[in-house]
């Protein structure tokens, strides 16, 4: 999902994580999910961005590179949250 974002390069700082359907995240549940192959259930959230499009950007204010990461979000994309 992340070769979706409308970029040439970035790095996305985030978890990957798996989540039960009442919304919470189970850790037990991203092992058994790796160990087993099953990654297309797993989604990845994302909380910041320091590097996009060959500029570093780590040193911009954190409300600065989540306005731009929001941006890279402005499509429903299934698997990535942010």
């Amino acid at each position: 999902a992340l070769r979706a974002l409308p970029v040439k390069e970035a790095y996305v700082d985030g978890e990957l994580c798996a989540v039960r359907a009442d919304g919470v995240t189970s850790f037990s549940r991203l092992q058994a999910a790796m160990d087993e192959g099953r990654t297309g259930d797993l989604a990845f959230f994302a909380f910041d961005l320091l590097f996009l499009n060959g500029e570093s950007i780590a040193k911009l204010p954190l409300i600065d590179r989540k306005a731009r990461l929001e941006g890279l979000f402005s499509t429903d994309m299934p698997g990535l949250r942010f």
